[in-house]
Parts: structure tokens; sequence; C-alpha cells
């Protein structure tokens, strides 16, 4: 029987009548496993890149300094595009800004999460904001800026922002699992903590509010697609009660952090060679897409611009 409060206490006749589709193979495919694989050793490097490390009884705790890396990371990420974007503003705006879009994600999948947003919930993101920001923007001979605006830095830059914005895949993605209630279809809520989950990731594009949606305007940007890749892979990895269990058969959680954090990182890190508009493992749903509805051709209208529906009205 369902028992977390949800809206039935008895599962529904479409659960029972489609549950053993999911269930039979997935048992099998465990039962041809074995016994359960031993724990992976992870390599430091590798653990690093979750900002974890190996603690005393053997298992994978967080290192703050590691934490406080990345923050530093997603810092300097959001004043290095808030000053490409806006050089002109004022520096309280150019500041706020920086804030916005560097830790959206944290504001918003805090407050979707019922939890203070990340950067009033602890004092390392503004720490690290006021450094990398005063750093981006006054640092002398514009050093640094320029620094990370050549290829090591923006390796450098990616991977480090990679380290926090999956972090916050993992943690928002796992509270939004445990608060968010299931429906009487399926045993785990999905698309919550999912969406959670990526949005966490990516916030910083739909921040300040005004702004909405604007930043899928053209479609998905390349952070969107990565953070909502990321959020899919480890859900069905580790929540989800028909895919988790053979998963963590073979794995255990630390190490899908790892693989999937890594493998993410070096997607980012193949961006700064190859532009998003060439290259994105994850974009071939839009070719099948484009295959099926309209023969191979984009067939999305272009969306009128606020100054044009503007004139429109003024000549009506």
């Amino acid at each position: 029987a369902i028992n977390s409060g949800v809206f039935s206490a008895t599962p529904s006749v479409i659960v029972q009548a489609v549950s053993p589709f999911f269930q039979y193979p997935l048992e099998l495919l465990n039962s041809l496993g074995g016994p359960p694989a031993p724990k992976f050793n992870l390599p430091w490097w590798l653990l690093a890149l979750t900002c974890q490390e190996e603690g005393s009884d053997g298992k994978a705790v967080y290192n703050v300094d590691l934490v406080f890396l990345s923050i530093f990371g997603r810092a300097m990420a959001g004043s290095f595009a808030v000053r490409k974007a806006r050089p002109n503003i004022s520096l309280f705006h150019s500041y706020i800004m920086s804030l916005c879009v560097a830790f959206g994600g944290g504001i918003l999948g805090g407050m979707l999460n019922g939890d203070p947003p990340i950067p009033v919930a602890n004092d390392m993101p503004f720490f690290a904001l006021t450094v990398s920001w005063w750093a981006m923007n006054f640092f002398p001979f514009d050093l640094f800026c320029s620094f990370y605006e050549s290829v090591p830095g923006q390796i450098i830059g990616k991977a480090l922002d990679g380290m926090s914005r999956y972090r916050q895949v993992f943690n928002q993605l796992h509270k939004a699992a445990g608060k968010f209630k299931r429906t009487p279809y399926y045993p785990n809520p999905v698309a919550g903590p999912i969406l959670v989950g990526a949005i966490s990731a990516c916030g910083g594009l739909f921040m300040p509010f005004d702004k909405g949606v604007s930043a899928l305007e053209n479609g998905p940007h390349f952070p969107w697609r990565s953070a909502l890749a990321c959020a899919v892979i480890y859900y069905l990895a580790t929540v989800d009660s028909y895919v988790s269990p053979v998963v963590l058969h073979y794995a255990d959680v630390d190490t899908i952090r790892a693989a999937t954090t890594s493998f993410l990182i070096l997607v980012d890190i193949f961006s700064v060679f190859v532009p998003d508009n060439k290259f994105s493992p994850w974009a071939i749903h839009e070719t099948i897409m484009r295959f099926f509805i309209s023969g191979g051709e984009k067939t999305t209208a272009p969306v009128p611009s606020a100054q044009t529906v503007d004139k429109d009205k003024k000549t009506k």
C-alpha cells in the first residue's frame, strides 16, 4: 500500500497493470549481476571534483576548502558574464547582477525546496563574490579578467564552475525527492526533483526576476542542457525505485557523483573549443524531432520582440 500521504491509500489499477513490465526485467538484470560489486576506490582528484575527500571511516565527506573553491569558481563565472554583457552599468548594479547570475540557482533552488536562498544562508557566496567581482573589474592592468578570458583560464573556470553547479544538482535534487509528494501512479516524485535539480545549476539564466524565461527564447542554452542532463542521470541512478537498484548494484553513490560530474565538466571544457551550436552530446533529440515534425526543416516561427509589438500598436 502507498503510505506517503498522497492521493490514494492503495496503488491505482494502472500501477498494478503496468508495474510488472518494469519490475520483472529489472529484477532479472539485477539477478544476473551476482553479488554486489565492491566499493570503487576513487582517486583523490576524481573525488575532489565532487568537493569531497575520503574520511577516516573510508566514506566520502565534504571538504570545506574544495566547496569554497567551487563557490569562488561560480562567482568568477557570474562576474565575468556580467562584465561582458553589461560593461557600462553602475558598480552597485554590476555587483547585484553578478550575485543574481552567479547564485541564481541557489536562490531559486532554495526557494523551491522551502529553504533559505544559499547566498543568504551562508556567508561564503558573498565573500567569494566580493573577491571575484573586484578582481574581475579592478585588478591592476586587467590581468585577472584577461587570464580568465584566455583558454587556460576558461578551462580552469569551467572546471571550478562545474564543481559548484553539479554539486547543487545533487543536493537540491535529493532534498526535493524527500520533500515532494508522489502520485498514485509512480513510486517516486519525478518532475519536481528533476526540475529543481536542474534549475539549481542554471538559475542565473532566469535572474533577475524581471528577465523571466527570455533566456530560452532561442532554445535551451548549454548550461540548461548540461544541468538537465545531470539531473536526469542522477535521478535515475540514485532515486528512481526501478532503475536505481540496478545501478547501485554495480556502483555506489559517490562513484555515480564522480562519474557524472567528471563527464559533464569535460563536456563543459570541450565547449571552450567548439561553439554550443556546433556540439552538444544531448542535442540529438532536436534533430530527431525536426525530422519527424518538419521533415528536417526548422519550423519555429520567430517570436516578435517587445519593440516590434509596440511599433505595431502605435501603427494601429
